[in-house]
């Protein structure tokens, strides 16, 4: 039995084995590779500070990108929501939402700009916070000032489809106010005139004038019950209209940057450097194993 080189201290191989079972020696273990880098450590510490260097010079040298985050509260009207939540994360998500935005954009942005927004609504992030109701948005650019603009768009893009369906719900409300106001005030003026009636009546003798009293009488009951239904609704209505309960969708907060930028990141770089190198070199080491084995069985 002769030993191997040293690469091969750990495991010993024979050529009087079977080919087979040569082969099967030669299965790489843990010790083994445990075995090597407790030996070889030093270099490949070195192969890791290296390959840690090396991706923190491709962070430095790869586009950086700023993120934007906007905090959104859908638009309701009398508490009706205009679009429920759920649903407009899953539109947010939608491609055919990117499409429409873009075409959008398209119509008033430089090509430039459509470019990086073409990218960055791609990797569009979009959450609904359970606790409020809102919908989070987050959104990278090239820049600070790119990235709270695509912010922004995206905002928009929802008011803008929102609008037309709060547009209808407010003037239905509004125009039910206007009604209503208006048979106050016929109601007020009939009431005004069945006064005069009645203080005419009383006037008169009772006896000629106790059949018109009561019709009166009723005529007035009525038409203040009828006041009372229509004031209750006039004051409902004013209190849908409120701006806490009917508004068109909008931000929260101001559209939030990050000072610093997000994307990459230098300590994922370095660390997939590092492990990118150790990697590599544990397959070197396998790799001339195997090759020392097989010029072991040739001599």
């Amino acid at each position: 039995m002769r030993s191997t080189d040293c690469w091969n201290e750990h495991e010993v191989s024979s050529p009087d084995k079977p080919f087979a079972d040569r082969m099967a020696s030669t299965t790489v273990n843990l010790e083994w590779l445990f075995h090597i880098v407790w030996r070889r450590w030093p270099i490949i510490l070195g192969f890791c500070i290296l390959g840690g260097l090396c991706g923190i010079i491709i962070a430095l040298v790869y586009p950086k990108y700023w993120t934007a985050t906007a905090l959104i509260e859908i638009g309701k009207v009398s508490n009706q929501s205009l679009v429920s939540s759920p649903y407009t994360v899953d539109q947010l998500r939608d491609p055919a939402f990117s499409k429409k935005l873009l075409e959008q954009l398209k119509q008033t942005e430089t090509e430039e700009f459509v470019r990086h927004a073409k990218r960055s609504i791609a990797n569009l992030s979009v959450r609904r916070l359970r606790a409020s109701g809102l919908i989070e948005v987050t959104i990278d650019g090239p820049s600070p000032e790119i990235a709270r603009k695509l912010a922004f768009e995206v905002f928009y893009f929802l008011r803008t489809n929102h609008l037309k369906k709060y547009d209808i719900l407010v003037d239905a409300l509004r125009s039910r106010y206007e009604k209503v106001e208006i048979n106050i005030s016929k109601i007020e003026a009939e009431q005004a005139v069945l006064h005069q009636l009645k203080k005419k009546i009383t006037v008169s003798a009772e006896e000629e004038g106790l059949t018109e009293k009561v019709l009166l009488m009723s005529l007035m009951v009525g038409n203040e019950t009828l006041l009372r239904q229509l004031n209750t609704e006039l004051s409902d209505i004013q209190g849908y209209l409120l701006p806490v309960r009917t508004f068109n969708t909008k931000l929260v907060t101001s559209i939030y940057v990050t000072e610093t930028p997000t994307s990459p990141s230098i300590p994922i770089f370095a660390a997939g450097g590092a492990l990118a190198t150790l990697f590599l070199g544990l397959v070197w080491l396998v790799i001339s194993r195997s090759k020392s084995e097989s010029a072991l069985d040739l001599s």
